[in-house]
């Protein structure tokens, strides 16, 4: 079906027999019918059943507005009489194509790309490994040491990669050969607690994430959320100064194009901080700039875990959002209003970080608990 003038025609479906459905420019309102499931749904009104969630998180957007939508929990689990929405841009023929490129990763992360050597990286959290792709090859290029645990990255304008090396608890200054040139392990004497990505301005300062130990201990600062996650900034003469703490577990960050504010992943209460950024790289002002909503597409004994991930802007400063656990990318506006999400096609699946090409027409995801890297190839 396609998206069409506004038309309701539920009088007749009903006076066939046939469930309520009424078309918008949005998208569908439908009643469930005994049988129906979102897999079935989603083959006959988006054309695919892989695009299930779409109907998933769409009802339940529509639920925070209007408690007369269904609120689905378990994708799995609809009932006859429940009221769904079906987004219309799912009804619309897609305007991307999802393809796996690399399968069998350690928990993959931190896409970038190189221009200058047109070249894609991404590392290897669980495998101690950094990841080089050109003209379609992948290959390891640098092996770090065991047990290092390389999360974020990010290139210098000299074109050196800076590493955030999680379990090790450093910050890494490395050639694309893997020389080390520089390494940072403390501030003021105290170590980090889980250095984990980069945003870098352009003075060549740069912003680092540090969010709080994981699996150390059932009482983790992952798994209890404890506020402990801080924002490091490495100003261009070297200098390492902590301008924001108190974080439940800090993680991908991004400048606004105007260089005025700092947008941070807080994962742990699902949504992202806005800073202001001070003229001296310091930051003040934190508000909350986006609450993600909490459609899970794991298991249901880790959906404890969904929370924005890695962050991207666009050219026009949209922010690109990989959340993790919730199976999709998800895009807001400079301004933090919601656009889009982009549903990965597998279940269980755990994004957690993106990475464009320079034209933007196509875009890397790493999926950490997959193991896989995607390519989303916009038409």
């Amino acid at each position: 079906m396609r998206k069409q003038t506004i038309i309701f025609v539920s009088v007749l479906l009903l006076l066939f027999g046939g469930p309520f459905v009424a078309y918008s420019a949005e998208g569908i309102t439908y009643i469930v019918q005994p049988g129906d499931d979102l897999v079935k749904l989603s083959g006959e009104y988006l054309g695919n059943g892989a695009h299930y969630r779409a109907i998933f998180s769409a009802t339940n957007d529509k639920h925070d507005s209007d408690s007369s939508f269904a609120k689905i929990t378990d994708p799995f689990d609809v009932k006859p009489g429940w009221k769904l929405f079906i987004p219309a841009a799912g009804i619309d023929q897609e305007d991307y194509r999802i393809s796996i490129v690399v399968g069998g990763l350690g928990f993959p992360e931190a896409p970038i790309w190189d221009s200058k050597r047109e070249t894609l990286y991404w590392v290897e959290w669980s495998g101690d490994a950094i990841w080089a792709m050109k003209d379609g090859r992948a290959n390891v290029a640098i092996k770090t040491k065991k047990g290092e645990g390389p999360n974020g990255l990010i290139l210098d304008k000299d074109g050196n990669l800076w590493v955030c090396m999680y379990s090790s608890l450093e910050v890494v200054k490395m050639t694309p050969s893997g020389k080390v040139l520089q390494t940072i392990d403390n501030y003021n004497g105290k170590p980090f607690l889980g250095p984990n990505d980069f945003a870098m301005d352009a003075n060549g300062g740069l912003y680092i994430t540090d969010s709080g130990n994981f699996g150390v201990s059932a009482d983790d600062d992952f798994s209890t959320g404890r506020p402990v996650g801080a924002i490091y900034y490495l100003t261009p003469k070297g200098k390492l100064l902590q301008v924001a703490k108190d974080i439940s577990y800090a993680n991908g960050l991004v400048i606004s194009h105007d260089g005025k504010s700092l947008i941070v992943a807080e994962h742990r209460r699902n949504c992202l901080l806005k800073y202001s950024i001070n003229p001296d790289g310091t930051l003040s002002n934190k508000a909350v700039f986006f609450n993600m909503d909490t459609d899970c597409a794991v298991k249901a004994d880790l959906c404890w875990i969904i929370g924005p991930d890695g962050l991207k802007i666009d050219s026009k400063g949209n922010i690109w959002i990989a959340q993790l656990a919730g199976g999709k990318i998800v895009v807001v506006s400079p301004e933090g209003k919601l656009l889009r999400k982009i549903f990965l096609p597998k279940d269980g699946g755990g994004p957690t970080n993106v990475a464009f090409t320079p034209d933007e027409k196509t875009l890397y995801v790493t999926d950490g608990l997959l193991g896989l890297l995607y390519r989303i190839q916009f038409k």
